[in-house]
């Protein structure tokens, strides 16, 4: 029973360091920061859809973190939400997450597909799609990630109820 109590502490007195932050310029509803010890993460949701028909739309708020000058370690970001992808049978929806303004790996531009159209053009294919990405090993230092989407022989990207995290490893 201690042991259980002792978690459960643990757990709220973890979840007490989180901070809400003032939502950002119409692209997400809400942006938590939360650091404990050597790791951080920082999440951005939005309830609201949003419809895309031309590319290279940004999708989330340019979500930043400083890092301690003299740490190095890589991000890890993932993307969810309910997605729908209309247009040319055959056509895809593509998902690219930039950190730094560096696409993170595997960097494979539009070549990965979020979401795809059916075999019929229907709007009515809704999906609870997720993609996780990772950057290269880097220094300390203030930075700033965001997804932007990609139509490809696509003619609308619908995204709606997102959560977009990303979070620093320590290597050193």
């Amino acid at each position: 029973m201690v042991k259980k109590l002792t978690l459960i502490g643990c757990v709220i007195a973890t979840l007490g360091v989180a901070t809400a932050v003032a939502a950002g310029p119409l692209n997400h509803d809400t942006e938590l920061v939360a650091k404990k010890g050597v790791k951080q993460l920082l999440f951005q949701t939005n309830a609201g859809a949003n419809t895309f028909t031309t590319s290279n739309g940004q999708v989330t708020g340019s979500g930043t973190m400083t890092i301690p000058s003299a740490q190095t370690g890589f991000l890890v970001a993932t993307f969810t939400a309910e997605s729908n992808c209309a247009g040319t049978p055959g056509g895809w929806c593509s998902i690219v997450i930039n950190c730094d303004g560096v696409q993170l790996q595997p960097a494979v531009g539009t070549d990965f597909a979020f979401d795809s159209v059916g075999p019929t053009s229907s709007t009515s294919n809704f999906h609870s799609l997720s993609v996780t990405r990772r950057s290269n090993i880097f220094t300390g230092g203030s930075h700033s990630c965001e997804v932007r989407e990609n139509l490809v022989s696509a003619t609308s990207f619908r995204l709606d109820d997102w959560i977009f995290q990303f979070e620093f490893w320590r290597t050193a």
